[in-house]
């Protein structure tokens, strides 16, 4: 299938797998992922206010991520990498990992919101913003 990653999974088609196999294997299976879609010219590796390319951004994403499951920030910023690679279900679930170990994290809130509203999920974006706002009113994202 093109476009597959090596456990069948198409990349932005679902949440990732738990992260029980070990890290080299789940690294491994992203990387080809992200590689294959290099490959077949899907514009998804460099953004354009960065000179870092975007596989490499995702690749230490994920590392940090193996290293560091716990870890709220982590989570958040793995989604916000997934949101502009147009990963929006994964991003939105890395949103929801991060809130569900920190549940006052505010950038984590504007970011779920964020990608709920891209996701066509207006109703769902607006109540998470309305909850970001009244929980952390002075917050400059939101």
């Amino acid at each position: 299938m093109a476009g597959a990653l090596l456990d069948g999974r198409v990349p932005g088609s679902g949440p990732p797998e738990p992260l029980g196999r070990p890290l080299q294997n789940n690294v491994a299976v992203e990387l080809h992922g992200l590689v294959h879609m290099e490959t077949q010219g899907e514009p998804l590796f460099t953004h354009p206010a960065w000179g870092l390319p975007l596989l490499a951004a995702l690749s230490l994403a994920f590392v940090t991520l193996a290293l560091s499951p716990q870890d709220a920030t982590v989570h958040n910023n793995l989604g916000n990498l997934l949101s502009i690679a147009g990963r929006g279900a994964e991003a939105i679930a890395a949103f929801r990992q991060a809130l569900d170990l920190d549940p006052d994290y505010a950038d984590a809130k504007a970011n779920l919101g964020l990608a709920m509203r891209e996701a066509g999920d207006v109703d769902g974006a607006l109540a998470v913003l309305a909850d970001a706002v009244a929980a952390h009113p002075a917050h400059v994202a939101l």
